[in-house]
């Protein structure tokens, strides 16, 4: 129900059930009046009760009490309720959190405060997640010499408030071993009603193997350009379009060019005769697409 009950007379009350009318009496209840809790919605929370030792109706502050109490009751549900959900919340997101292969992390700034930090920061700061709750800036102390000044200096003027961008930021990492992390970051920044920056948050991700496989890369890519180069024939490589993106050193030297204006779009014009370019075009991109490049 959601309305008052009053009940004057347990002994009487046609709407007591038998069966608990004798217990009521027998414990000295001999009359009643009850309040529903409700939200704001409408919804029953339960109700708050007085229970009378004589017979009597309530008084109007008899109503008042239950009426203030249950308003108060409401206060203490609807409060208990929102705390078991945040903490419900809390956890799933330290769940999810936890598993992340990257580090995430959340950091109030006034005072600076690590909130939380999520387990992947051992395994790949080498450190214990207490020691940076115990030391916020504990992870400035393990940055790189040549990357610290501008990654502290970057963070520290992005979470004063000014207009610097700490989305896409790259560093290295000394773990205590002596061994070298990259590190990739993006942070979000949040503001109070005021516009003051009052906490930071991001996710750190370990892109060590992406940067030794970039540097495979330029050291395969380098490693070609010096074999190239030694070849005495001229080389051009070309790309789907038919467009010169490489030429090595026996066509500069043939041509006379430099790489820019091998890969601009007058090359042809500048090295063939005007009857030939066409024909050469066309032939150049058709052995670009069955080869990937060209020799001349």
């Amino acid at each position: 129900m959601k309305e008052r009950v009053t009940v004057p007379d347990v002994a009487t009350e046609p709407n007591w059930p038998d069966q608990y009318r004798d217990l009521a009496i027998r414990n000295g209840i001999r009359a009643a009046w009850s309040e529903p809790i409700l939200t704001k919605d409408n919804e029953v929370l339960g109700t708050f009760a007085v229970y009378s030792h004589e017979s009597r109706v309530p008084t109007d502050e008899d109503l008042a009490l239950i009426e203030g109490a249950g308003h108060i009751a409401r206060i203490a549900i609807e409060r208990r309720r929102t705390e078991e959900a945040l903490r419900e919340i809390e956890e799933r997101f330290r769940q999810m959190a936890d598993a992340l292969p990257e580090v995430m992390w959340i950091t109030a700034l006034d005072p600076e405060k690590v909130l939380y930090v999520s387990p992947s920061f051992e395994r790949i700061w080498g450190l214990r997640v207490e020691d940076i709750y115990k030391n916020p800036r504990l992870w400035t102390q393990t940055i790189h010499p040549d990357d610290r000044d501008r990654i502290s200096d970057t963070f520290t003027r992005w979470i004063s408030g000014e207009n610097v961008s700490y989305h896409d930021v790259e560093f290295r990492i000394v773990q205590p071993s002596g061994a070298i992390r990259w590190i990739h970051e993006r942070g979000v920044l949040t503001r109070n009603e005021h516009g003051k920056p009052y906490r930071v948050s991001g996710i750190s991700t370990d892109i060590t193997e992406r940067k030794r496989a970039e540097q495979d890369l330029r050291r395969s890519e380098m490693e070609a350009r010096q074999i190239t180069d030694a070849v005495p024939q001229t080389i051009i490589v070309l790309n789907p379009d038919g467009k010169a993106i490489y030429a090595n050193r026996g066509t500069l030297e043939y041509t006379g060019l430099s790489l820019d204006e091998v890969r601009a779009d007058d090359f042809r014009d500048r090295v063939f005769h005007p009857e030939d370019v066409q024909k050469t075009s066309r032939r150049a991109a058709e052995s670009a697409l069955r080869h990937g490049s060209v020799r001349k």
